[in-house]
């Protein structure tokens, strides 16, 4: 008898010690995710007028997160800005939380649809948001530790270790992989009419005046033109009361590569100077050929989607000089290097 007795006190101990191990065991519920909201600055330029409000931004955004995903009174700000310059539009995307900035990203287009643009930023501000899901998760709470049962009984075979703490559930965010480059696209307006007005101190005898006409095509990435230009240059009087007066008429052509507002080209005239001399026995006139070729830069200012004012200055080599004289003296010698100044308009066709 006494020994059936130990046998149901022994069970009856082994049965209150695994009750609490069972209910160790048990996992917790899962953390709802919080959702991770910001506020919206949204800025685009007047010019192409096809840019979408707002609104349309934030619902791109909200269908690709699931959730409403901008509140004004948020603590987090995302900047969304859209610029044009010369070669399309450019897309800013960057999220200012109180500690740093973060997300920075910037898209291009060469096309002035800034549908398009404003798609491809929903995308990026969708993965600049994400990452933050994770941060502001809360720490997991360590679950509360159950109230320590018996020990059990020496020879049970049972560990009194504790039982390891379940694993904080989370939601994992993945980079999205990168979308294949688009196709280079030409730009919207490639044919451009420029019309410029310009001077140079050392082309013609005296300070010349200059006006200029020409047609550029833009591709990606490169910019071709050709025109003509037309120069006068004042009376230049020597001491002895003879004088020189020319005019120039110059083809011209170039090759440039553009930037943001700045393009560095490969400038050349060709063409014929006149010039008709006064005071002397007899009538002076001589037409000389004229070649050159140098460096330039121009840069640009966007007025509207069509039009930009262009400013820009040329440094020229002259294949041969050019020199006018009689057969007793030297009227005028043009200098090898020549300076060429333009301010002008551009218009797209």
């Amino acid at each position: 008898m006494p020994a059936v007795l130990r046998s149901v006190l022994l069970f009856l101990l082994l049965l209150l010690v695994s009750v609490p191990c069972r209910a160790e065991n048990t996992p917790e519920a899962p953390t709802p995710r919080q959702h991770v909201s910001a506020r919206l600055l949204y800025a685009v330029p007047t010019v192409p007028n096809n840019c979408p409000a707002q609104s349309v931004l934030e619902a791109a955004v909200s269908n690709r997160l699931g959730y409403q995903a901008f509140d004004p009174s948020a603590a987090a700000i995302l900047l969304a800005n859209v610029e044009m310059n010369a070669r399309g539009l450019v897309g800013k995307v960057s999220l200012q939380t109180e500690e740093r900035t973060e997300g920075v990203r910037e898209l291009r287009t060469s096309s002035f649809d800034c549908n398009e643009l404003i798609q491809s930023m929903a995308l990026a501000i969708s993965v600049a948001l994400d990452p933050l899901l994770e941060a502001s998760e809360p720490p997991a709470q360590p679950s509360a530790t159950p109230a320590p049962g018996p020990s059990p009984a020496v020879g049970s075979g049972l560990s009194a270790s504790p039982m390891p703490a379940p694993l904080p559930a989370f939601a994992p965010t993945f980079w999205p992989a990168p979308a294949p480059a688009p196709p280079p696209q030409a730009s919207v307006f490639p044919w451009q009419l420029e019309a410029a007005a310009g001077v140079s101190p050392s082309l013609l005898p005296r300070t010349a005046y200059a006006a200029s006409l020409g047609l550029r095509y833009a591709s990606s990435g490169l910019e071709i033109g050709a025109g003509a230009l037309g120069a006068f240059s004042p009376k230049l009087v020597r001491p002895n009361n003879t004088g020189v007066q020319a005019n120039a008429w110059l083809g011209h052509a170039e090759v440039c590569v553009p930037f943001s507002f700045f393009a560095a080209c490969l400038p050349s005239y060709v063409g014929v100077v006149a010039a008709q001399g006064s005071g002397f026995a007899q009538n002076y006139s001589e037409t000389e050929f004229m070649a050159t070729t140098g460096l330039g830069a121009s840069g640009r200012l966007e007025v509207s989607e069509r039009w930009a004012l262009k400013l820009g200055v040329a440094g020229l080599v002259s294949y041969a000089p050019l020199t006018f004289k009689t057969d007793r003296s030297t009227l005028w010698q043009q200098p090898r290097v020549l300076t060429l100044f333009q301010a002008g308009a551009t218009f797209r066709l």
